[in-house]
């Protein structure tokens, strides 16, 4: 048994492959029996949430520094942010758990900053019993709330909240050290795993044909959706309906679609 600032290190005190005697985070004025309490109970709670998976967010804790973990969230189902991945940053107090920790957002979200740590309402009041599991599901019903000016956050409406999840979905961020990189790709390829599709069209290029109806011609998009004149056509077995006549079309269809199908209206063909 080996005796590092005051923690025992032994075999069996691992997470994954890394022991905590390996920890060289510097610990400055806080006691050594503080130091050991707080990385302890980061210890715990990261095997914990490794052992008890959840489909709703995921967490990866840096090798050699158990104060700083990189999470990943779902948008919450029923709203603009369904079908989303967001990445952040967990940043843990050596008085944790006295003192709550910190969260820094990533991915742009319409909500958010990002690069910023943000403030979690839920956490105001916080707990030293709470959790980090806690904290991402308080953020993970926070995200669809509108702020009230409140530092670190951005106003956007529904419709540009959902162009950005569409681009949450398709990619996850470059940040940091290639560690970071590592652990933000494998956080992303495990919540794909678990994520609906984003529940509206996300459509390409537009690529003009030889075609012409003598309203303009018409265009072929990528995954066989057709616009001819004033219509928009689903044209494989993937295509969730067929666009009436850009004529007609309601207010809430308009909402939901991208920007520069405004004119298109969708119905479930059965």
């Amino acid at each position: 048994m080996k005796r590092i600032r005051g923690i025992e290190s032994k075999p069996s005190d691992r997470v994954g492959s890394t022991r905590i005697g390996q920890y060289q985070t510097e610990i400055g004025c806080v006691t050594p029996r503080l130091f050991s309490e707080a990385v302890r109970r980061i210890v715990e709670e990261y095997r914990w949430i490794r052992s008890n998976p959840s489909d709703d967010f995921d967490c990866r804790m840096l090798e050699r520094n158990p104060y700083e973990w990189q999470f990943g969230i779902r948008g919450a189902s029923g709203t603009e942010f369904e079908g989303g991945i967001y990445h952040g940053r967990i940043q843990f107090p050596k008085e944790y758990p006295s003192k709550p920790p910190s969260f820094t957002l990533l991915t742009e979200n319409g909500r958010f900053k990002t690069h910023n740590k943000i403030r979690i309402r839920r956490l105001n009041d916080w707990q030293p019993s709470w959790r980090v599991r806690d904290a991402l599901d308080a953020l993970i019903d926070e995200m669809p709330t509108y702020p009230d000016g409140e530092l670190g956050s951005v106003e956007y409406n529904k419709e540009e909240r959902r162009d950005l999840t569409v681009k949450s979905h398709a990619a996850a961020p470059k940040y940091g050290t290639s560690e970071r990189q590592k652990l933000i790709d494998e956080i992303h390829e495990y919540l794909l795993s678990k994520s609906p599709p984003v529940p509206f069209p996300q459509l390409p290029q537009l690529i003009p044909s030889q075609a012409s109806n003598g309203t303009g011609g018409s265009y072929v998009v990528n995954g066989g959706y057709v616009v001819s004149g004033n219509t928009f056509h689903a044209t494989n077995s993937n295509g969730v309906g067929i666009l009436d006549s850009m004529n007609a079309f309601s207010d809430e269809d308009h909402k939901l679609l991208p920007s520069w199908l405004k004119l298109f209206r969708w119905r479930k063909q059965n």
